[in-house]
């Protein structure tokens, strides 16, 4: 239980420090008193958001396909049954001698 608050800990920092780092917000001092205000800024909250998902959108579509093409590869090895393998040649067009 005390990794897992930890661990919550830790997300709230980096949370708030790339919030801050990216402009989402900013923290001002208002008085010589203590008095703080946090000024919020969604749009630019909502643009990261927006980059990211296209990011991790783009990402994913290169990663399926990459797979998909990986897939209409077939290997020239097979195995046999019996343990062993069987190396076959690659179809290629006939050569006349």
């Amino acid at each position: 239980m005390k990794n897992l608050l930890a661990l919550f800990g830790l997300l709230v920092l980096v949370a708030v420090g790339v919030g801050w780092y990216q402009g989402w917000y900013q923290v001002n001092q208002l008085s010589s008193e203590g008095t703080y205000r946090v000024d919020v800024d969604a749009r630019k909250f909502e643009d990261s958001v927006k980059k990211g998902a296209q990011w991790a959108g783009d990402a994913l579509h290169d990663f399926s396909n990459r797979i998909g093409s990986d897939k209409s590869k077939e290997s020239d090895i097979s195995v046999k049954p019996n343990g062993g393998t069987d190396i076959q040649k690659p179809n290629m067009p006939a050569t006349h001698r």
